[in-house]
């Protein structure tokens, strides 16, 4: 059956859409859409939550697209995982590709051309349970496990394989992949055959942790798709079933791909100069502990003492300037933090920049605005400047404020 397509762009005008009555309590259930009854029998409207992607239920396929550029989510999304390697817009889309069809796409491609030269092999650490010794004795298992007796062995051992952390992750964004609902069949025919080539691999098990790996000049060739992979397992996938209803898709939430990506590029533009930055380091408003706070960036001096701060904010400016809360939770990272300035940058915004100056505390609030329509270069010249502003006036510590225990958390 060829599904209902509905398109819905993000921080649009919901869409007036009639549904059938099990489609929209299985939509209703989840947090992917917002979904609100009208006065119409069978008539919703239908809006996006802050997460672009796809959606089916039932018949019905939704597509939330993004108001920036596709490639320039895809930048933001890698540039936050591997700086230098998505500096140079690495993969490239089509005009008329939604983002989890460009994220399909690209992936299978690089990852085709990787696994087509052959699968990577090393050496990996393996923990076994042996009737012999192999390797040495995980002593800490062995005592845990097996404590007085002699066998059997607990032993950890390298192992030459295909169960390498490169092909882990391959195989198991492939799998994820394919239970995507807009997979098309000649992609789902090549993933088979890539899944083919990775059969002797280990995928990684549900909720465990992601293993680490290191771009070098034997992996080199797996690293474009690597990189998709880490995306396309770090969005988030929706597999549910109200009633005799399916719902399933792929969300990748823009507030934290934009949160992300400025505190990544923040600590790339600030590398040379004297500290060192911490995203959403938690501290405390008061002096019991009871009222946490977490700015998306910190910068900390000598003894870990706070020197400046920023928060990153995916919301669009509203016609009467910046959002006022927004001003108030920096007000108050100010004042925790004893600095005279804290820093706002909003994306999407075209307006100049914007000053609120707080009297009786003498703290000053800046708003700036960051254009994700303009070049992956010309966004990353403009985090420089941001960054130089954040670091460099040297008045920002307010020498009257007490001392804090800064260490916290």
């Amino acid at each position: 059956m060829t599904p209902r397509t509905l398109t819905l762009t993000e921080g649009a005008d919901p869409e007036r859409v009639r549904l059938p009555s099990e489609v929209a309590y299985a939509i209703d259930s989840g947090s992917a859409l917002s979904l609100e009854r009208t006065a119409t029998p069978g008539e919703y409207l239908l809006s996006s939550t802050g997460k672009v992607g796809v959606v089916t239920a039932g018949e019905w396929q939704i597509v939330v697209a993004p108001k920036m550029p596709i490639s320039r989510l895809i930048f933001l999304l890698g540039y936050a995982k591997a700086p230098g390697f998505w500096t140079d817009d690495t993969v490239h889309v089509d005009a008329d590709e939604d983002l989890v069809g460009a994220l399909i796409s690209s992936f299978v491609r690089f990852t085709r051309r990787a696994v087509d030269q052959g699968v990577l092999q090393g050496y990996v650490t393996v923990e076994d349970v042996a009737p012999v010794l192999r390797g040495r004795i995980n002593e800490s298992e062995q005592i845990r496990r097996v404590y007085g007796r002699s066998i059997p062995l607990h032993v950890r051992y390298d192992d030459y394989s295909v169960d390498t952390p490169e092909n882990r992750i391959l195989l198991t964004a492939v799998r994820a992949v394919l239970r995507l609902p807009v997979v098309t069949s000649p992609q789902r025919a090549s993933l088979h055959r890539i899944m083919i080539a990775l059969e002797a691999v280990t995928p990684l098990t549900r909720g465990a942790a992601r293993p680490a790996w290191t771009s070098s000049r034997l992996n080199s060739r797996f690293v474009p798709a690597l990189r998709l992979a880490e995306m396309i397992l770090d969005g988030e996938s929706i597999e549910q079933r109200h009633g005799q209803v399916a719902v399933r898709g792929f969300l990748v939430n823009l507030n934290k791909v934009f949160e992300d990506f400025v505190c990544v590029a923040y600590s790339e533009a600030l590398r040379g100069h004297d500290g060192y930055g911490r995203h959403q380091r938690k501290s405390y408003l008061d002096d019991g502990e009871a009222v946490e706070i977490k700015p998306d960036f910190l910068w900390l001096g000598d003894g870990e003492k706070p020197v400046a701060v920023m928060d990153a904010k995916y919301k669009a400016e509203k016609p009467a300037g910046y959002p006022n809360a927004d001003v108030y939770q920096m007000l108050a990272y100010c004042t925790a933090f004893g600095l005279r300035e804290g820093h706002l940058v909003y994306a999407r915004g075209q307006g100049p920049e914007i000053r609120h100056n707080i009297p009786g505390v003498d703290i000053t609030v800046h708003c700036h605005a960051l254009d994700l329509e303009a070049t992956p270069a010309d966004i990353l010249v403009e985090i420089e400047r941001l960054a130089r502003l954040l670091v460099c006036n040297e008045s920002q510590s307010a020498p009257s404020k007490p001392e804090m225990a800064y260490g916290r958390g």
